[in-house]
């Protein structure tokens, strides 16, 4: 996927449903808390494939260090997993 077809979406537009709720639990907790959050979830990829994923989400800050959105990025574990269970 281009980046100009990811940057500006939300998860809403990407995600399982049940996923999404899980998502705007933590990016909830987010922003109330700060820091870092990081957990495994599946992403829908080109034929609606599902692909395990890392997800890794920060508050986006502006340079007067209002939050001005979340910033993430999504690492694909799926062969990962696989050779793990392999063994």
């Amino acid at each position: 996927m281009t980046r100009d077809k990811i940057i500006g979406k939300t998860a809403y537009e990407f995600g399982d449903p049940l996923e999404v709720e899980k998502y705007a639990k933590t990016d909830a907790e987010l922003i109330k808390t700060g820091g870092v959050v990081k957990y495994e979830t599946f992403v829908k990829g080109k034929g609606l494939k599902p692909y395990q994923c890392v997800l890794k989400k920060a508050l986006l800050k502006d340079t007067s260090l209002r939050t001005i959105g979340i910033v993430g990025t999504l690492r694909d574990i799926t062969e990962d997993k696989k050779k793990k269970h392999s063994y």
